[in-house]
Order: structure tokens, then C-alpha cells, then sequence
């Protein structure tokens, strides 16, 4: 078994998904101009920086389809993503999630796509380059904060952090994650005050207030935040992360959860999705109001 089917079998993607990915690995390898491009790819991913003509370029050398050849970028690159943990000393469970993560995007890209391999071209890029780290439920990197907030201001570094699918966002995971944010991201606290911001769908207050149950995981999540600012999404482009397809299919997208039901509801009232945008100060414990 070569290392990039073992790395396929330690992300745990589901067996023709495997078998796709895998298939499509040794068509690249069989044209060596579309390997060559691979490699440039994997390069490019591995420092945050992917040229996605690349994997269209490969997509028309092989005939295969370019989210397949995503996957195929990402599961290769990952494998150096790996060595360069250890390197770094970075724990394993950190590594872990990473391939959680991929195995979650390709299910995802199934779901929606009927196709073998990753949507989200450039999503991981940070992740293979270790810009955004993994600690537990969440996703984390910094960038300057938008607005002023707390002892923070515009400008400073802050985290930002990600809610990767795949898995009930509890608050005691969520809290779990920002405790092990706390104690790596030292550089970025004030008085031992940790500053997180967030950006999602899951933060529009519109769509909370349709569709998020009181009590309710989601409803509690969004709680913990204070909310600086939202837009609206005509499109409604997150549709398909609760109904598993696009707007396009709107009529014929479940409604067997309370979840679905809501959302599709709203929309139907004439109320769009958006995101919303907020702050956390953390202190190691709790979160500080």
C-alpha cells in the first residue's frame, strides 16, 4: 500500500469516495504533465497559496472531474502537513482533526455534487500550510480585528475561528476548543484576555431568530457572542450546509428536521440567510461580558 492510500485510509473517507480518489491519483501519475502540475499544486497548497487553473489544467489533461483532483491535491499535501506537525512539535490530536475535516469536506461534496472529491478549492490551504490550527470542534488564525472591542482595537491581532461541519456544536466543545486556544495563542491575550471573532451564517440574527430553537445548541452558541455587525446573502449561498443541496433544488430539499423546516420557512416568507459578525473575550475559563 502506497502512502498516499494509507493516508486515505487514515482519513476515513467512505469507500467509493476511497476508491475514487485513489483511482484518480494513478491517472495523474499515468500523464506526466498532469503530475508535474500536481506537484506544483501540492507546493502551492502547502504554503497557502494554490492556483486553482492548476487543477483545472489537470481536470483536461485526465478527463477527471477538478473537485476529484482537489482531493487528490489535498490528500498528497497532506501527507508533508504531517511531518511538518512533528516538526513543530504540534500535538497529534491537532493533526487529527485536519483529516476529520477533509474526510467531512468530501462527504459534503458528495452530498451535494454526486462527485468524489472536494468543493472548496483553497479551503485547506491554511490548514496545510498550519495558518489555521485545529484545537478540538474549532478552527483558528489570526487576522486584524475589524472593529474595537474590549481592550482590542482595530488593527490588533486577533483569532478568528471556524466551525468545521461534521459534529454537534455543544457548548462544552466549544468551550473545551477555546480553552486550548487560550493556552497556545499567548502572544494575542491582554490581561490574560483572549480576543475571538467569528464570521457565519450561524450569527445572522435573522436566521437565529427564525430558526434556531431556544435551548438549543445553536441558539447558545450564538449567545456567547456580541454581534458587531451582519449582512444579507440574496442568494441564500449557506442553504445547502442545513438542506444538503443548493437553492436550486429548494422544492424538493428536506424538511426532516426542525432545522430545515425553519430555514425553508423563512425563506419562503420572504427572509434571506446572511452572516453575522462577533466578538468573544475569553479568560482562560469562561467568557467575559
Amino acid at each position: 500500500m502506497t502512502m498516499f492510500e494509507k493516508m486515505c485510509d487514515r482519513i476515513g473517507f467512505e469507500k467509493n469516495i476511497k476508491a475514487d480518489i485513489i483511482s484518480a491519483f494513478k491517472q495523474i501519475k499515468e500523464k506526466q504533465q498532469a503530475l508535474d502540475l500536481l506537484y506544483l499544486a501540492s507546493s502551492e497548497s502547502l504554503n497557502d497559496n494554490i492556483d486553482k487553473d492548476k487543477l483545472h489544467k489537470i481536470a483536461k489533461l485526465t478527463g477527471l472531474n477538478p473537485y476529484t483532483v482537489h482531493a487528490v491535491v489535498v490528500v498528497y499535501s497532506v501527507i508533508t502537513t504531517e511531518e511538518n506537525c512533528k516538526q513543530k512539535g504540534m500535538p497529534s490530536e491537532m493533526f487529527d482533526w485536519i483529516l476529520y475535516d477533509i474526510k467531512c469536506k468530501a462527504d459534503e461534496t458528495k452530498t451535494v455534487h454526486g462527485i468524489s472529491g472536494i468543493e472548496f478549492f483553497g479551503w485547506f490551504n491554511a490548514m496545510l500550510s498550519l495558518k489555521r490550527l485545529c484545537f478540538g470542534r474549532l478552527q483558528y488564525e489570526i487576522i486584524p480585528a475589524k472593529y474595537d472591542f474590549g481592550e482590542f482595537k482595530k488593527g490588533d491581532s486577533i483569532l478568528n475561528f471556524h466551525i468545521p461541519s461534521g459534529l454537534p456544536l455543544t457548548e462544552d466543545s466549544v468551550i473545551d476548543s477555546f480553552k486550548k486556544a487560550h493556552a497556545f495563542y499567548n502572544d494575542l491575550k491582554k490581561n490574560s484576555i483572549l480576543p475571538l471573532t467569528c464570521n457565519s451564517w450561524m450569527l445572522h440574527p435573522a436566521t437565529v431568530e427564525h430558526c434556531f430553537k431556544e435551548g438549543s445548541n445553536l441558539r447558545k452558541f450564538y449567545d456567547m457572542f456580541t454581534i458587531m455587525g451582519m449582512d444579507v446573502d440574496d442568494k441564500n449561498s449557506n442553504f445547502w450546509r442545513v438542506c444538503g443541496c443548493n437553492m436550486d433544488k429548494f422544492d424538493t430539499a428536506p424538511e426532516e428536521t426542525s432545522l430545515q423546516r425553519n430555514l425553508k420557512n423563512m425563506i419562503r416568507s420572504g427572509v434571506n440567510m446572511g452572516h453575522g459578525f462577533g466578538y468573544i473575550l475569553f479568560d482562560g475559563e469562561k467568557i467575559v461580558k
